[in-house]
């Protein structure tokens, strides 16, 4: 599948659009932005970094929302800012060192992580509707270790970093649910804004290719929260599910594969 059939921007806007609503519904949407990409014949290296700016498109959307709702917290940066842009950074350096057999590899095992953290995981993306307010804890080094961990994720392969930082976040930082929440997006946004600018510098961003896809995602982030009352979760989570299985072997047969 190349660009230059006529169907491949239509087809791509619906794609970053179910990837958006997926993001907003159950997480896990980045992995099927980055499967599109890799089919639409870019490097594996070239899809990783393309695929960040989906990620700071959706991120965007989401602190405008947070935003007009008096829920981002600003304040906490003076905390995490360092260990998410460290651990963010080191994981761009290795996807650009380790080259495409490392990382098809690591995307493979990545997707199954998720696919089995949606049948058997403990569901921590979403927080409840009404939570009480508490004092935010202050960070240990464990809890900065945790968030610095799962940045360098987020920094090599970007797919599931949601789910790693609202477990960082919540579970070794003590941090309310929706407040990691709400971190997590923070987080997300400061460090991809530098890894873009890195990439682009890397000459490995195809935003010719990617374009249609921007386009579908503005959409889905915006009327994800309208519509994550209706649509059922459970359908949306098999489909992903689907997704992550399929993909995850085709990255693996292409990292078995490859000798770079």
């Amino acid at each position: 599948m190349t660009p230059d059939v006529w169907w491949y921007f239509p087809l791509a806007a619906v794609v970053g659009y179910a990837a958006a609503l997926l993001n907003t519904i159950a997480g896990g949407g980045s992995a099927l932005t980055l499967a599109w990409l890799y089919e639409a014949d870019l490097s594996l290296l070239e899809a990783n970094a393309t695929n960040r700016t989906l990620v700071m498109v959706q991120t965007s959307v989401a602190l405008i929302a947070l935003s007009r709702g008096g829920h981002v917290p600003w304040r906490a940066l003076r905390w995490w800012a360092a260990p998410a842009l460290a651990g963010a950074g080191l994981g761009a350096w290795l996807a650009l060192t380790l080259g495409q057999r490392s990382m098809a590899i690591a995307a493979a095992l990545l997707f199954w992580g998720l696919a089995a953290y949606l049948v058997l995981g403990r569901e921590v993306a979403r927080p409840p509707s009404r939570q009480p307010d508490a004092a935010l804890p202050m960070p240990t080094v464990a809890a900065w270790l945790a968030v610095a961990g799962a940045c360098v994720v987020g920094g090599y392969l970007q797919v599931g970093v949601g789910v790693f930082l609202v477990v960082a976040l919540h579970r070794v930082a003590g941090w309310p649910l929706r407040e990691a929440n709400a971190l997590k997006v923070v987080l997300v946004a400061l460090y991809t804004l530098p890894i873009l600018g890195w990439f682009r510098y890397e000459h490995l961003l195809r935003i010719d290719v990617v374009w249609a896809l921007v386009v579908g995602s503005v959409v889905g982030a915006w009327t994800g929260a309208r519509l994550i009352l209706r649509l059922p979760e459970r359908m949306l989570r098999a489909v992903l599910l689907v997704v992550l299985i399929a993909a995850g072997l085709r990255f693996l047969l292409t990292g078995l594969s490859s000798t770079g």
